[in-house]
C-alpha cells in the first residue's frame, strides 16, 4: 500500500498480482516523504541493496504515525538476527497494513478521498494458481506439519477459491469502477510505463521488471490443468473481477488447459 501526498494517489495492494513488485518500483520514484507498509525481510534487504527508498523512512509521522514502523523494524531485525522474538509492540493493532482494503484506508486517512485510486489485478485463474503455489512454497520452507497439503490444484480450488476471492474483493471494495488506473499482471511492463508517465512523470518504469520481481515461485511457465467444475467455481467466486476486467479474455492465457 502506498499513499503519496505529493502525487495525490493511493495504491491498494492486492494478493498475488505483482503488487509487491509494483510497490517496490513505484516507491523508488516518490520524491517526498510518503507512506508505505512494511515488506518482508528479503524485500527490505533488496530494497536497501538497490538503494531504493526504505519503507520505514517513507513514513510521514506528522500525518500517518502508526505502529507499522515498528513492524518494519521488527522484520528487519529478525532478518538480521535470525531470531523469532514476539515483542509486545508487534501485536498492537496497526493503523495501516499491507493488504488493507480501500474502505479501511480511506477511513484512516480521509484526505485520500480525493486522490486517484490505483491497484493491481490478475486473471483470476492464474491469480489463484499463484496463491496455490505460494502456499506450497511456504509449507516447504516452514516445514509446518499442521498446514494442509493438496494433491492437485483442483482440490485446492474447491476448498479455497471462495475464501481467497472474498478476501481479494474485500481489499478492492464493492465498486471496481472507482479505480482510476489498474496495473494488469498480463500487461505488467506496459501498464507500469503508463502509470509512471501519468502519475510520476517518469518513463520506462516497466523496464525495471527484468531485475526485480518479488515472491516469484517456479510456476510461471507451468501448465494450469483445471477441471470444468473448478473453472465454474472460479467463475462464480471471482465474478465481479471477471465482469470488469476479464470478460473477453479469461481463457486467452495459453497455460490454462480445461479438462
Amino acid at each position: 500500500m502506498i499513499i503519496s501526498k505529493k502525487n495525490k494517489f493511493l495504491y491498494v495492494k492486492t494478493l498475488k498480482t505483482g503488487s509487491t513488485t509494483s510497490e517496490f518500483i513505484i516507491s523508488k520514484y516518490l520524491s517526498e516523504k510518503y507512506f508505505t507498509t512494511s515488506l518482508y525481510e528479503e524485500e527490505i534487504y533488496r530494497k536497501k541493496y538497490h538503494k531504493y527508498n526504505n519503507p520505514a523512512v517513507g513514513i510521514n509521522f506528522n500525518d500517518l504515525f502508526s505502529y507499522e514502523y515498528y513492524s518494519t523494524l521488527y522484520r528487519y531485525l529478525k532478518f538480521l538476527l535470525k531470531k523469532n522474538p514476539k515483542p509486545t509492540f508487534f501485536i498492537i493493532k496497526r493503523k495501516f497494513t499491507p493488504h488493507m482494503s480501500l474502505k479501511k484506508i480511506l477511513a484512516n486517512y480521509q484526505e485520500a478521498l480525493n486522490y486517484s485510486y490505483i491497484t493491481s489485478i490478475r486473471n483470476p485463474i492464474t491469480n489463484l494458481f499463484s496463491y496455490y503455489n505460494w502456499q506450497k512454497k511456504r509449507k516447504i520452507e516452514s516445514s509446518d506439519a499442521k498446514s494442509k497439503t493438496y494433491a492437485n490444484f483442483d482440490k485446492f480450488v474447491k476448498e479455497n477459491a471462495y475464501s481467497f476471492f472474498s478476501q481479494q474483493l474485500g481489499i478492492l471494495g464493492d465498486n471496481l469502477s472507482a479505480y482510476d488506473f489498474v496495473i494488469k499482471y498480463e500487461d505488467f511492463e506496459n501498464n507500469l510505463n503508463q502509470f509512471g508517465e501519468t502519475y510520476l512523470d517518469k518513463k520506462n518504469l516497466g523496464s525495471l521488471l527484468k531485475d526485480i520481481h518479488f515472491k516469484k515461485t517456479a510456476h510461471e511457465n507451468q501448465t494450469i490443468n483445471l477441471s470444468k467444475d473448478s473453472l465454474d467455481i472460479i467463475l462464480n467466486a471471482s465474478k465481479p473481477i471477471i465482469n470488469k476486467f476479464y470478460k473477453n479474455d479469461l481463457l486467452s492465457d495459453a497455460s490454462i488447459k480445461i479438462n
